[in-house]
């Protein structure tokens, strides 16, 4: 068995283009956070604050998985939501709470990678939490199972039945994401070779005891 991923599931998951749809007045720090975002090599397009997503759309080809929304209008979140785009909230002091899953006040440094976050939550695809020259450190994903199984069986079948049931594999994993990563922002984490995407391990922190 090869212990390399060659689908879509590649190592980083990210978008490409950022929108940014604002009603209010453009804060003072946008402009460092645009700078810092076109350096890592993402586009920005700004909405103008009268125009709609769906007009906007209608203009430019975009694929919903290129795009991650940022606004403060909760007629927008609405629309990307209809467009299968990702999106967060700006959430403006002394304004309603937004109806998004990730809401943020400040455009400060470590944004980016929230948004990436919120990105890949909404698409269902694993987030990188940590990278180096040579290795990835990402959430487990369903296709990463064959790989990590024959992994613990060559290193002691003990340490496989400890993390993967004997049955079921497929539906525990399903539920770990989902409680795991999802509500607990912690776990187990496939380790990749960055040089050709190669599954290599899996580590990090778990609730049960390790053999």
């Amino acid at each position: 068995m090869k212990n390399h991923i060659t689908d879509t599931d590649t190592a980083f998951h990210t978008f490409h283009t950022l929108l940014l749809h604002l009603h209010g007045d453009i804060p003072d720090a946008m402009q460092t956070f645009a700078r810092q975002q076109i350096s890592q090599g993402n586009a920005i397009r700004f909405i103008k604050p009268a125009e709609t997503l769906a007009g906007f759309l209608s203009r430019h080809r975009f694929s919903p998985k290129q795009l991650l929304l940022i606004t403060d209008s909760e007629e927008t979140l609405a629309a990307a939501r209809n467009h299968s785009i990702a999106a967060a909230g700006f959430q403006r002091t002394n304004m309603p709470y937004l109806s998004a899953p990730y809401l943020f006040q400040e455009f400060s440094e470590g944004l980016g990678d929230y948004l990436r976050l919120a990105y890949c939550r909404f698409h269902g695809l694993p987030f990188v939490i940590a990278y180096t020259p040579r290795l990835v450190l990402r959430e487990t994903c369903r296709a990463d199972l064959p790989l990590l199984l024959s992994i613990y069986k060559e290193a002691d079948c003990n340490a496989a039945r400890w993390f993967f049931p004997a049955q079921d594999q497929e539906a525990f994993l399903d539920a770990y994401i989902r409680t795991m990563y999802g509500l607990h922002q912690l776990g187990m984490y496939t380790v990749l070779r960055r040089l050709d995407n190669a599954v290599i391990g899996h580590c990090g922190f778990d609730f049960k005891a390790s053999p």
